[in-house]
């Protein structure tokens, strides 16, 4: 994996800027940047934030910070004292429609396929951090607090969980006396899990439609630009890089572990003439590539700023600890 950008301008929202320095990011951050594209950010807070729904796409492009076709992120990094960092793909303060207040919206890409029982404590934990985050914003008074959107979408989903949205939300409504607007308010916080299914055919929901689109890298670009324009969208350069290069952490999984894990346990399967040796192969070969994958995810997130043991628990289940430990070690 190529070396990203050290100190990337996140307020940039030249499209120019961003083709000129495109070959100096990773794979992983171009398909977490396409989303940056604000006619794609866009539809997703078309598609998921109750603020947004039914608006004119052009409006909801003007609440979007930056000055180009690209959102202005702040740092995705959720860094507060005394608690465990925590590392977002992209973190937007965006106006709400009117203009008189300011939401914090989290998007994240998630390839690599989670328990279906950890997926909502773990973004209620992401949300609790985009509020306990605005105090290094200088947000520190409580009603200076902005409302909060996390929006995950898992392009890995388990079967049960595929081409499916769901959402999670906090508010208060007073349950016992008579009405207090000053106190009801259902959506402070909300939580939405969009799981895709890349590669499916149109099922009439416009946001996972686009997004499969989006995101799917066994169709040709030319044929996605197509299928994309049916939506009003169109093909900048840019979006067409990001087509081009959206191997998301789902895809690399596919095709730099799965694929080839079964090519190397092909080749040691021909060598040694059995069957045996074949599947040998193939199994080692897909553990390889975990580990690399493991690996290299690990090295950036402590080039970051991570410790060590914070990199580890982000990037790897507890059992391949040792391993990638051993390989950072050989490295070194």
């Amino acid at each position: 994996m190529d070396g990203g950008m050290q100190e990337p301008d996140y307020r940039h929202g030249d499209e120019q800027y961003w083709l000129k320095n495109w070959d100096r990011l990773t794979t992983d951050q171009r398909a977490k940047f396409t989303m940056r594209i604000k006619q794609i950010l866009a539809e997703v807070l078309m598609g998921t934030v109750d603020e947004f729904r039914g608006m004119d796409r052009d409006d909801v492009e003007r609440c979007i910070p930056g000055d180009g076709p690209i959102a202005a992120t702040i740092d995705p990094v959720l860094d507060v004292p005394g608690e465990k960092r925590a590392l977002l793909d992209n973190v937007f303060d965006i106006e709400m429609p009117g203009g008189d207040e300011r939401m914090i919206v989290a998007l994240d890409l998630q390839g690599r396929r989670l328990p279906s029982e950890d997926l909502m404590p773990r973004l209620t934990m992401y949300s609790a951090k985009t509020y306990s985050a605005q105090a290094p914003m200088g947000l520190s008074k409580y009603r200076d607090l902005r409302r909060t959107r996390v929006i995950w979408i898992d392009v890995n989903p388990i079967e049960t969980n595929r081409n499916s949205v769901f959402q999670g939300r906090m508010g208060y409504e007073k349950v016992i006396g008579g009405p207090d607007a000053g106190l009801y308010d259902p959506g402070l916080m909300t939580v939405t899990y969009i799981g895709l299914y890349c590669g499916s055919a149109p099922i009439g929901s416009r946001l996972l439609d686009i997004l499969n689109i989006l995101l799917n890298d066994r169709e040709t670009v030319e044929s996605r630009v197509e299928e994309l324009a049916k939506y009003d969208i169109d093909a900048t350069p840019l979006l067409i890089r990001g087509m081009e290069n959206m191997e998301t952490l789902a895809e690399q999984f596919r095709l730099n572990y799965i694929e080839e894990g079964i090519e190397i346990g092909k080749k040691i399967g021909r060598e040694e003439g059995r069957e045996e040796g074949r599947e040998e192969g193939r199994e080692e070969g897909r553990e390889e590539g975990r580990v690399e994958n493991m690996v290299e995810t690990v090295r950036n997130l402590m080039s970051r700023g991570f410790t060590m043991e914070d990199a580890l628990d982000i990037a790897c289940p507890d059992s391949y600890h040792p391993k990638v430990i051993s390989r950072l070690n050989e490295s070194e």
